[in-house]
């Protein structure tokens, strides 16, 4: 084992000051100056001794050997972004309230597909009330008032947790427009018309953000999606234009800070204003 390998973090802690820099090398050609790995700071003169540097006034009153004797695990949740966890238990207000909890499995996954399918259809303009609708086989739902009105300043966070199965849900709404009808049976027919239409909608959302060679990524919680490539990081920089941003979202606690939680209260800086000019549009308190 090397001198450098036989160090551990606690060494961090320990070291003194006269530690000799551990990439010092003798002999003819190192002549004993230190060779410093690239990235790394050069606390005193080459040739000198390197100190490191102490971070135990970090940790007062803590013994760093002995805590570092237990790997303790550790965790965190994002502001921006729910937890699984925590979506999975939203969600189910959300189905509770449209009465799907007392259908079977395949109706309540087809209500999330539908849901997630909606907002990422109208994830482009206003969201007005009782404008867009969402389907389950015959039963109609508002997703302003069955969804968002569950949600309310939750809905950004809400959505980010599902981003990843939105594009999955949209690259095989893609799948099944390009496919065809299964049969020349109504119901295939119907379903099959259903979903290019529905893509149709996506491209038209598309187009109008620039997004035409990534269409699955129309959504507006897109950026939260997981594996994206260098091409489609780049293609989402470029449009930030989303209803979340706009007049019915200014009002969210979780992404402007500058919105106060109480209606009617003072505002922390400046009034906020939207992209036409305006101030922040009539929404349910929360928003």
């Amino acid at each position: 084992m090397s001198s450098f390998e036989s160090y551990g973090i606690s060494d961090l802690f320990t070291m003194e000051g006269s530690t000799a820099n551990l990439y010092s090398q003798g002999g003819k050609s190192g002549g004993g100056e230190a060779i410093l790995e690239q990235g790394q700071t050069n606390i005193r003169r080459v040739g000198r001794s390197n100190a490191t540097r102490n971070h135990a006034d970090l940790f007062p009153n803590i013994d760093i050997p002995r805590a570092l004797q237990k790997d303790i695990s550790v965790n965190c949740t994002l502001d921006r972004k729910m937890s699984t966890k925590e979506a999975g238990v939203r969600v189910t207000e959300i189905l509770n309230k449209c009465g799907m909890t007392n259908e079977g499995s395949e109706y309540s996954y087809a209500f999330i597909k539908s849901m997630l399918i909606c907002m990422a259809s109208n994830s482009s303009s206003n969201l007005v009330p009782g404008r867009a609708k969402f389907y389950v086989g015959e039963s109609e739902f508002d997703f302003f008032a069955d969804v968002i009105g569950v949600l309310r300043r939750d809905a950004r966070r809400f959505f980010r947790a599902y981003a990843d199965v939105t594009r999955d849900y949209l690259k095989d709404l893609e799948r099944e427009a390009n496919a065809g009808p299964r049969s020349e049976d109504e119901a295939d027919l119907k379903r099959y018309n259903d979903a290019v239409q529905m893509w149709d909608n996506i491209i038209e959302v598309a187009e109008g953000r620039g997004l035409q060679r990534v269409p699955y990524l129309v959504h507006d919680s897109a950026e939260s999606c997981t594996g994206k490539t260098a091409v489609e990081t780049l293609y989402l920089a470029n449009c930030k234009s989303t209803i979340f941003a706009n007049d019915a979202y200014l009002g969210n606690l979780v992404d402007n800070p500058v919105v106060s939680n109480t209606k009617g209260s003072s505002r922390m800086g400046g009034p906020v204003v939207s992209s036409a000019g305006h101030g922040a549009s009539s929404m349910p308190e929360g928003f």
